[in-house]
């Protein structure tokens, strides 16, 4: 699973870019999330926020470990996100300004996040990624082709 992992020094800017946007983007989620509902009245949702970091820590799980379609997973989370900030916004901009502009900080983030997981670097890595995973790890190559069933 972890064999064909490149360390974070070797991956392009763009690729590190775009993890560690991903990850900043998430946890400002989760941080968020956590305050905005801790003194809510209705309660603490738990199993709505431990969805929403399954869901953000699988996402930045995969692409750390940069599978092919992680990719695809991280702009659809992210979409998702940017989504629901944008309902959250709508509700808050008038009555909490601070909150508001907390949120348009996560939202940037999550388009940064987006942004350079698209860019030409990320697009061509992950795109050998799919096309070849050994093409980036030659020594990880398996000598012999294993039998075919």
């Amino acid at each position: 699973m972890f064999s064909n992992v490149k360390k974070w020094a070797d991956l392009p800017p763009g690729v590190q870019k775009s993890i560690g946007f991903t990850i900043a983007a998430w946890m400002g989620h989760w941080a968020f999330f956590g305050f905005y509902f801790k003194n809510s009245p209705n309660g603490f949702p738990q199993n709505l926020f431990y969805r929403h970091v399954g869901i953000g820590a699988l996402i930045c799980f995969f692409l750390a470990l940069q599978r092919p379609w992680a990719k695809w997973l991280g702009a659809m989370g992210n979409a998702i996100a940017f989504l629901y900030y944008l309902m959250w916004i709508g509700l808050a901009y008038k009555t909490k300004p601070l909150l508001a502009g907390v949120m348009i900080v996560i939202v940037l983030l999550f388009i940064s996040s987006t942004y350079y997981l698209f860019c030409k670097e990320s697009a061509e890595f992950f795109k050998v990624r799919h096309e070849n995973p050994h093409m980036l790890f030659p020594e990880n190559k398996p000598d012999k082709p294993g039998p075919r069933r």
